[in-house]
């Protein structure tokens, strides 16, 4: 190489350096100097400065959320800041932290204990920086890193939280059989067991001494919470259980996908008159503490079962139930679950002239905070089938 041409080619990696110093852009963003006596500087970009924001907030939420309700256990995470004086006046603890304040779960607090709901949202923060490395200019091996993180977060909410379980065909209660063996969550070994036993029990007597046919049972997936003080899972049929499925978290061709659905689907469960119920009728806890987040329909919840339902799992089969399956698949129960939310809303502001904060899970009547134009407006979200950048 001529001399002239080492000097043009040595000044044109210098002009690239300083570019790259000014703007912040990393050095894979800034193509290098093409040999062969290219004088000019290459051209680089700086992304955009909205980019930079959004995913420097993305790593934040991770941080903040993995250092402060991180648990002893590697992967496993907790709520803090509850206790035993933060109660109804049933004496269930309030999960403030959480959001879903009355919500049952454990009755101690204790480092021990794991909080499924949590769980899906460091999962779920860990997609966000993933999703926008690109973008802000963070390179290939940021996001490659991001993806990684996300997947190891994903695993740690199979491995802390699934649990295997019996569903009751013609009452939909819910019977734990015990923590699953596979980190696909699901031992049908040991469910089909347990339900073949439960199944062929002697027939209980009902209250006039009447005997009554034993329920069918069958086996199901479900993501709980773990009681550190108890060493047992907490399982109780609501939104906890269902925020991995309602974040993406959970993979389509899981089995815990396949039961959520059919949860969702059951009218005995969780498909309420307005939408999808906060805890399931045939819960021991249905209706108790405060009565907020036990039972009643609340429409953020449903608007993201609709936006789950559609675009995460909608080619994903309910899981049989009694032999049918309950809903069909995802994208047809989104259509179900967005009728049923719409009509609620709709014939309650005709009665009332108010939107509500919730709604009764079987009669659909508006309950507390009248006139509540927080989150119940994205039934206008719903209304307008917009659900962009949600999952």
């Amino acid at each position: 190489m001529a001399d002239g041409q080492r000097d043009a080619a040595a000044g044109a990696a210098a002009a690239a350096a300083a570019a790259r110093a000014a703007t912040g852009v990393p050095a894979d963003r800034c193509p290098p100097p093409v040999p062969g006596g290219v004088t000019a500087a290459p051209v680089c970009v700086a992304p955009p400065a909205a980019a930079v924001t959004a995913y420097a907030a993305a790593r934040e939420l991770v941080v903040y959320l993995t250092t402060t309700q991180a648990g002893p256990i590697p992967g496993a995470y907790r709520w803090r800041g509850w206790s035993a004086e933060q109660a109804a006046a049933d004496g269930t603890p309030h999960t403030l932290a959480s959001g879903l304040d009355d919500f049952p779960r454990g009755r101690t607090t204790d480092d021990r204990e794991r909080h499924v709901d949590l769980a899906a949202w460091v999962a779920s923060s860990h997609g966000h920086p993933a999703a926008m490395a690109a973008a802000s200019g963070a390179g290939p091996a940021a996001v490659a890193r991001h993806a990684a993180d996300r997947a190891a977060a994903v695993a740690a909410v199979f491995g802390h939280h699934a649990v295997t379980t019996l569903v009751g065909a013609t009452s939909g209660s819910v019977r734990v059989v015990g923590p699953a063996r596979t980190a696909a969550g699901s031992d049908e070994a040991a469910a089909a067991a347990a339900a073949a036993a439960t199944s062929t029990s002697a027939s209980a007597l009902t209250p006039s001494g009447a005997a009554e046919e034993p329920e069918a049972w069958h086996p199901s997936t479900m993501l709980c919470d773990w009681d550190g003080a108890a060493g047992a899972p907490v399982c109780h049929d609501g939104y906890v259980r269902l925020l991995p499925l309602l974040l993406g978290v959970v993979p389509p061709d899981a089995p815990a996908a396949a039961a959520g659905l059919a949860a969702m689907a059951d009218p005995l469960r969780l498909a309420g008159r307005g939408g999808l119920r906060s805890l399931s009728p045939a819960a021991t806890a249905a209706g108790t503490a405060d009565g907020y987040w036990t039972g009643p329909v609340w429409v953020l919840f449903s608007y993201l079962a609709t936006v789950a339902e559609r675009r995460a799992y909608a080619r994903v089969a309910g899981a049989p139930v009694g032999g049918a399956p309950r809903g069909g698949r995802g994208g047809d129960l989104a259509a179900a679950t967005r009728r049923r939310l719409l009509a609620n809303t709709v014939s309650e502001w005709v009665r009332s002239s108010a939107v509500w904060e919730v709604y009764d899970g079987a009669a659909g009547a508006g309950r507390r905070g009248a006139q509540f134009c927080g989150w119940s407006v994205l039934a206008m979200l719903a209304a307008a089938k917009r659900y962009e950048g949600v999952l």
